[in-house]
């Protein structure tokens, strides 16, 4: 029971992903971010998330996303800034998460798949350059 838990937490927070790249835009440090007053208000994450609240506190925790303070309230904290740590690729954003699927489950932004021929480009030149680096 604790493990269906867990995969409903773990789904919860790939849509959480999925909508703050769907409904926010890139800071300058090429990480996503969106307000928790545009997040709650979206029609489409009022139908998917349970308690979105949760679900914002689940993702902090696991270091996914970050925004001040302890707690996002809906009217108080409208323009307090939700940022994505991770998975702020744009080929992750074109997507939505698919549901018990383990693969779209990365415990890192190295882990996400990159779909599109830049990224995954990029990612090889990032491996080949740690690579030599450990040769050495």
């Amino acid at each position: 029971m604790a493990n269906q838990a867990q995969n409903m937490v773990d789904t919860e927070i790939e849509h959480l992903k999925h909508f703050i790249k769907k409904l926010g835009g890139k800071n300058d440090k090429g990480q996503y971010e969106v307000t928790f007053g545009t997040l709650f208000d979206d029609e489409e994450g009022q139908n998917i998330f349970e308690a979105i609240v949760g679900t914002l506190k689940a993702a902090k925790k696991r270091k996914i996303i970050k925004f001040k303070g302890q707690i996002l309230l809906k009217g108080a904290h409208d323009n307090v800034i939700i940022t994505l740590l991770v998975g702020n690729e744009d080929a992750a954003a074109a997507a939505a998460p698919k549901a018990n699927d383990e693969q779209d489950k990365p415990k890192d932004a190295a882990a996400e798949p990159a779909e599109d021929a830049s990224a995954s480009t990029e990612q090889q030149n990032n491996d080949a350059e740690e690579n030599k680096a450990a040769e050495q």
